[in-house]
């Protein structure tokens, strides 16, 4: 009887924890979807995708993630 209580305690501690870490991704991607009041679209990220200067953007993002990955490549390994 006794072993059961260790998992019992990391079964709960696992699902408050799975809950207050995408909770608030759920939360945030619901109300992305909510370009109207009480319809659900994809309206935004079509808007989103469509405009140049997001794809500016992004490669700038990405070409900045990759240089620094690199540079830290270059500086871990002798």
């Amino acid at each position: 009887m006794e072993r059961l209580k260790p998992k019992f305690w990391a079964i709960v501690t696992f699902v408050l924890a799975l809950v207050y870490f995408s909770g608030p991704l759920v939360s945030v991607f619901i109300f992305s979807l909510k370009a109207k009041k009480g319809t659900l679209s994809f309206t935004a990220y079509g808007n989103v995708l469509r405009d140049p200067a997001f794809f500016n953007s992004f490669f700038f993002s990405f070409k900045t993630a990759l240089a620094v990955i690199l540079l830290g490549l270059l500086l871990i390994i002798p």
